[in-house]
């Protein structure tokens, strides 16, 4: 289904949507990037 930029913006339900969807993006890759984080912290302190 392909929406026009017009029909999106006069959507506010497709609108939201799109917004919660890039929000849910943004907490993952924050999320992945802390865990990341997390385990090379745990193996830098087993390295030594």
């Amino acid at each position: 289904m392909h929406t026009t930029k017009t029909e999106a913006h006069a959507d506010p339900w497709y609108k939201n949507a799109m917004n919660k969807l890039r929000d849910d993006e943004a907490i993952r890759e924050a999320i992945r990037k802390q865990v990341t984080a997390m385990f090379a912290e745990e193996i830098r302190k087993k390295g030594h």
